[in-house]
């Protein structure tokens, strides 16, 4: 079944970039963002590519609980400090897998690369849980379709310049986007809990929910879209484990990605040495969530001191979450918070360009 899974890629999606390149993209992509934004009812006789990727992606699985999509965006929010610690240690450590790698670096240089992947994936994820339950026409869901197709197109575009899918299957194939969607969903919750928030077993099956019509709307085959946190420790072996290990481009990729967080920090010596704590800070987090392979295959900073400092996070995490939990509406507080420092993060590390409008509309 792995095997096979390296060379799947999106049927309903890629048929649709078909008839978009047939078409002519100068035409075919207003019409797609119009059904996107406007529902497929906006255009006027809707080819059948088209007509047949909507009525999927419209179409709300029965397993779907609403209640628990608000609760999941709302617990998603509540983490988010912690939460963009693990997703980015995620992020990087997903490197790790040259599958996923590969088709970065095929696409731009590794310096766009990573501060791109850095804000377009900061700003989705805001999306997605300031979506209070990913309604049809919010930007949680826009969001999640958009970069489904974008895939697509990407896809396409590596197969016709002469990807090798001898070696690397399709590009975002479903086994890539399978395990990438591990690391939204089964890895944050596993991070989050270990670094000593208080995540219940329902807020566990929500948050589950929330990242498995996700999962739906992005394009993962069911087989690699688990439904509980069992479920999807099972696929961690199957999905990570089945991929190849890191190579020079995996490497170049990572120090990329650790190299924005001087950007993030003041020009100046006391700036430089909080970016060095902070790159420190972070590899050792990678290390311990992604495992000492992982680690060293990327050549990630290794100090037992920042493991260390990384293992005092649970209980630094641990005592504001029993007052959140005993005191009446700590976690409506808590979850407003969140969005508020979410936002902030957001703005800060997009410089406030391609977020204006997704801010107003939330």
């Amino acid at each position: 079944m792995i095997r096979a899974s390296y060379f799947e890629g999106d049927p309903l999606a890629d048929a649709m970039v078909h008839w978009m390149h047939k078409t002519g993209m100068r035409q075919a992509w207003p019409i797609f963002e119009l059904a996107l934004t406007k529902g497929l009812q906006a255009v006027v006789e809707p080819h059948l590519a088209l007509k047949d990727f909507f009525t999927s992606v419209e179409r709300v699985p029965e397993w779907v609980r609403q209640d628990a999509l608000v609760s999941g965006c709302d617990m998603g929010v509540r983490t988010s400090r912690m939460g963009e610690l693990i997703s980015f240690s995620s992020l990087l450590g997903g490197y790790a897998a040259v599958g996923l790698a590969k088709p970065l670096v095929a696409t731009r240089s590794l310096d766009e690369i990573a501060a791109l992947r850095l804000v377009e994936t900061t700003q989705w994820v805001y999306d997605v849980y300031n979506s209070s339950g990913l309604g049809r026409f919010s930007n949680g869901f826009i969001s999640t379709v958009r970069v489904r197709v974008l895939h697509a197109l990407v896809r396409n575009n590596l197969v016709t310049k002469g990807w090798d899918q001898e070696r690397w299957g399709l590009p975002i194939n479903q086994v890539d986007m399978g395990a990438t969607l591990l690391g939204f969903s089964i890895t944050s919750l596993i991070g989050l809990r270990l670094m000593g928030m208080l995540i219940t077993p329902s807020e566990g099956r929500d948050f589950m929910c929330l990242w498995r019509y996700v999962g739906y709307l992005i394009g993962v085959d069911d087989k690699f879209n688990p439904s509980t946190e069992i479920d999807a420790m099972k696929l961690i072996p199957m999905l990570i484990g089945s991929q190849e290990g890191p190579d020079d481009d995996s490497r170049s990729l990572a120090k990329s990605l650790l190299n924005t967080r001087f950007t993030r920090w003041p020009e100046t010596q006391i700036g430089r040495i909080c970016a060095q704590c902070d790159i420190n800070f972070r590899s050792a987090l990678t290390c311990i969530m992604s495992g000492r392979a992982a680690s060293d295959g990327l050549q990630l900073p290794n100090s037992v001191f920042w493991k260390a400092a990384v293992l005092v996070l649970p209980i630094a995490n641990f005592l504001p979450e029993i007052g959140r939990v005993l005191i009446p509406g700590g976690t409506a507080r808590a979850t407003e918070r969140g969005r508020q420092r979410f936002t902030r993060q957001l703005l800060k590390i997009s410089k406030g360009q391609r977020t204006k409008g997704l801010l107003n509309n939330n």
